[in-house]
């Protein structure tokens, strides 16, 4: 039940972003790029060498010196290849025209600049961090990376299906700048909460919504029907209720989503009652008991002095 609720916060996260329109950079802004693997072998042996790596590409926004706020960005997806054609149409997609982009030397950003109106420079990792010549450092996407990734360890790891369900509630904290404050993010979840659980919303409404916006969120994949399954009346709202607000669970319900009818509390006070006076009688008896033990014992303890 708990996973279940949790599956469907991180898809409100991953709605609230809208990847889909998102975009980075602008003309003399700077977008550091790179790529990091998310599951791979512990100490390369094993049954699980055959399963492929899964790769993250991420692009993240510089805060520059004249900005204010710091409004920077980030995005982060699954990639299957790390090959040219994979990367730099994502970069083309998603980073704006005038963009300075930083990365490290790998072969497949070698055509960046090639369509687009990009400034694109390098660091070779292998010499140093920050190219002495440019300045170029990817330390910003670096760091990302390790906070993200922090999420996993904590977990001890996850299905892969839900890698990039992880990845969006990160994105999403990290871009309301909300990843060190988690009273300020219980409240923006809940405010999240009420633009796609609206009065009269359900399950099947909201996994439509799903299969609408998010792609990635294989619904037809049995691993995530059986983590997200949820009785339907848990998810929904009453129609006819004037209340202004609800809970993404709805209204008070016992087992299984049935409703708990006036008679079920009457006997739940009364059963409530009876164990207060057992446990209150319980602990009279113990609180005797102790008292005679120790007036006993005093009282040896006299008699042996007198002797």
């Amino acid at each position: 039940m708990v996973s279940s609720v949790y599956a469907r916060l991180r898809q409100i996260c991953s709605l609230s972003l809208d990847k889909k329109n998102l975009t980075l950079g602008g003309h003399g802004r700077i977008v550091e790029i790179d790529e990091s693997m998310y599951a791979k072998v512990k100490h390369w042996k094993g049954k699980d060498l055959d399963r492929e790596r899964v790769w993250v590409f991420g692009l993240v926004d510089r805060k520059q010196p004249n900005d204010e706020v710091d409004n920077s960005k980030c995005y982060m997806e699954i990639v299957e290849y790390r090959e040219a054609k994979t990367l730099v149409s994502i970069v083309y997609e998603k980073v704006k025209s005038g963009t300075i982009i930083y990365s490290d030397c790998w072969a497949s950003y070698n055509k960046l600049s090639k369509f687009k109106d990009y400034q694109h420079k390098t660091v070779n990792h292998s010499l140093n961090f920050i190219d002495p010549e440019t300045g170029c450092c990817t330390n910003r996407i670096e760091s990302l990376w390790n906070s993200c990734k922090q999420k996993f360890k904590e977990m001890k790891g996850c299905k892969r299906v839900y890698i990039q369900s992880y990845i969006n509630e990160y994105l999403w904290q990290f871009m309301n700048k909300l990843t060190n404050d988690r009273v300020l993010c219980y409240n923006s979840i809940l405010k999240e909460i009420g633009l796609f659980y609206k009065p009269g919303t359900n399950s099947i409404d909201f996994d439509s919504l799903i299969g609408e916006k998010l792609p990635e969120f294989d619904a037809n994949n049995p691993e995530v029907l059986n983590d997200i399954s949820v009785n339907p009346g848990l998810l929904s709202f009453d129609k006819d209720s004037n209340s202004d607000c609800g809970s993404v669970l709805g209204s008070i319900q016992g087992d299984f989503g049935s409703e708990i009818s006036e008679e079920d509390y009457q006997n739940l006070e009364v059963e409530e009652e009876i164990d207060d006076q057992q446990e209150s009688e319980s602990f009279s008896t113990l609180t005797e008991s102790s008292t005679r033990q120790n007036t006993t014992k005093i009282q040896n303890e006299h008699d042996n002095t007198d002797v």
